[in-house]
């Protein structure tokens, strides 16, 4: 399971019983290539064909999610980006970020 290890959480803000979202995307964008680069060696090693895979991946925010997109797509797989914003604004159907 890919998860934060490896990204220090301490001195990110704590409100109201969660992270500071603004402050735990930051430090996870900065820190979304290292995450990529185990996902795409896991697919590598544990997935016969991993063009064909169809996963998801949740991410702290928007830009969180269009960072990790963006990344994958430079390692040649497919990925889009769906929000809540993107399904209403498409009707409910996923269409591919920008």
């Amino acid at each position: 399971m890919l998860d934060v290890d490896g990204v220090d959480l301490r001195d990110v803000k704590w409100v109201a019983g969660k992270y500071a979202e603004r402050e735990l995307s930051g430090r996870l964008v900065g820190a979304a290539e290292v995450f990529v680069q185990r996902a795409v060696q896991a697919l590598h090693e544990h997935i016969g064909r991993p063009e064909n895979l169809w996963a998801i991946a949740f991410c702290a925010d928007i830009s969180h999610a269009h960072e990790v997109q963006q990344r994958l797509v430079q390692h040649h797989l497919r990925a889009e980006v769906l929000t809540v914003l993107e399904d209403f604004a498409g009707g409910g159907r996923m269409r591919p970020s920008q």
